[in-house]
């Protein structure tokens, strides 16, 4: 199996030098960046079989940063993270980052995530496909295979992590223009400046490339927007005159024929962005025309099952086994990170099946005590009360002990809750499992604990 290279980008010079020895032993090249601004360049610079490893926090530019600054990037980036910085974490994945991890980490538990995250930006997206079998999931195939050779411009509505992406690819693969490029731009990732250079080419005072803006690369393939909603005024007027003209005016100033097809996504309701003033009326005609609409998970959650095992399968080439405890968890859970937050906990069960060497099964048993400790620990923040159903209420409160919003440490929560896991297992491997920790940190922990005692 090829290994990717990798880019380790922290300013904690001593850190970068203990993994990155760890992971050299392991196979991986491994090149260490300490400065923030060299690291937008090598970003930039690298290729598909390279995986770049980011600091979120780091001096004169941060993590998120470097993300902006690196919009046409090849390779993945898994964003390192500490405890608390979970908008920041969620934010960095809207940027574009492949996942983001925890400090501290072990080689062990990063290196299947490198190897995860290489091989999910080199694997073909060809035969993309809308996962269920709800009634809903069955109207969106039908409304694919209706529309793919639409020249129309397309709107897919829905929330964040619903599958709006997914749909988008979907339509283009299945459609004439399917050997053409499909060119993504996230808007919502993007400042007004870099929106103007990436997509028309027109050069700011604060921005410069030499790349061709993406209009023109599109050629008869497909241009997917988004987040629509974050365009400025000035925007939403360029992209009213591309869908009403087909034409768009060059870096140069030509007017240029646009042959390609636009997919626009939103994560609101553009009738309310109308009324508010914040969205064009006529653009709104201009993008209503087609309109594909995803419901939340929550509302055919039956289809998570189905998410879960199908990218399971695909991450480890296992046959997931779940107890029927474990499906009626993920059915009743609300998914407030709709498919998105599947995929993540399919992931994050992959990277431990493989660090717990499972993968050489055929087989892999999941149950719903493990699922449940992962989802106790998640990066989705969850709706209120009123937008759950009472099992899912059920469920959201059994996540959190009595000690939540208590006037006590996080040290007294962390080491209540290993100590009932211990006392429930007895099992150090099982209860690092469980905690998303190596073992050996969770031995470290337990030493540093037997010396305040």
């Amino acid at each position: 199996m090829s290994l990717p290279q990798v880019l380790m980008i922290d300013d904690d010079q001593r850190f970068c030098m203990a993994m990155s020895k760890a992971l050299r032993r392991r196979g991986f090249e491994v090149r260490v960046i300490n400065d923030a601004n060299l690291a937008v360049d090598a970003i930039n610079t690298a290729t598909s079989d390279t995986v770049a490893v980011l600091d979120l926090n780091m001096p004169k530019l941060s993590g998120l940063e470097v993300l902006h600054q690196t919009i046409k990037r090849a390779s993945p980036v898994l964003m390192l993270t500490g405890h608390g910085a979970v908008p920041e974490a969620v934010e960095a994945m809207r940027a574009g980052a492949y996942t983001f991890l925890t400090k501290p980490i072990d080689a062990a538990d990063l290196a299947p995530m490198l190897i995860q995250a290489f091989q999910h930006a080199n694997e073909s997206e060809i035969n993309a496909v809308f996962i269920g079998e709800s009634e809903s999931a069955r109207h969106i195939r039908s409304m694919i295979q209706h529309l793919s050779d639409s020249s129309e411009t397309i709107l897919i509505m829905g929330d964040t992590g619903t599958g709006k992406k997914v749909v988008a690819r979907c339509l283009h693969e299945n459609s004439a223009r399917a050997q053409e490029p499909f060119i993504s731009v996230n808007l919502s990732a993007l400042t007004t400046a870099q929106i103007e250079e990436t997509l028309f080419g027109s050069r700011g005072e604060t921005v410069s490339s030499s790349a061709p803006p993406l209009l023109s690369q599109v050629g008869e393939g497909t241009l997917f927007l988004d987040e629509v909603c974050e365009l400025s005024p000035l925007h939403q007027a360029k992209l009213l005159e591309l869908i009403q003209t087909r034409l768009f005016q060059s870096e140069i100033g030509e007017l240029t024929s646009f042959k390609g097809r636009v997919i626009v996504t939103t994560n609101r309701n553009l009738s309310d962005e109308v009324r508010s003033s914040h969205f064009r009326e006529d653009l709104f005609y201009g993008l209503t025309t087609l309109p594909i609409l995803i419901e939340p998970l929550n509302k055919r959650s039956d289809d998570s099952i189905l998410i879960f095992e199908s990218w399971l399968t695909r991450l480890t080439n296992m046959k997931p086994l779940l107890t029927l405890e474990a499906r009626t968890l993920l059915v009743n859970y609300p998914w407030p990170g709709n498919a998105r937050e599947v995929v993540n906990l399919a992931r994050r069960v992959g990277v431990m099946a493989k660090v717990d060497h499972l993968a050489e099964e055929e087989i892999l048993p999941i149950e719903a005590r493990w699922l449940r400790s992962l989802l106790s620990n998640t990066p989705f923040s969850l709706p209120s009360h009123r937008s759950l159903s009472p099992s899912q209420q059920e469920l959201q409160s059994s996540s959190h002990n009595n000690m939540i919003g208590e006037d006590i440490s996080l040290e007294i929560i962390e080491r209540a809750h290993i100590t009932k896991l211990l006392d429930k297992y007895d099992n150090l491997s099982q209860v690092a499992r469980i905690l998303q920790v190596n073992r050996r940190t969770l031995q470290r922990k337990l030493k540093q604990w037997e010396g305040t005692e």
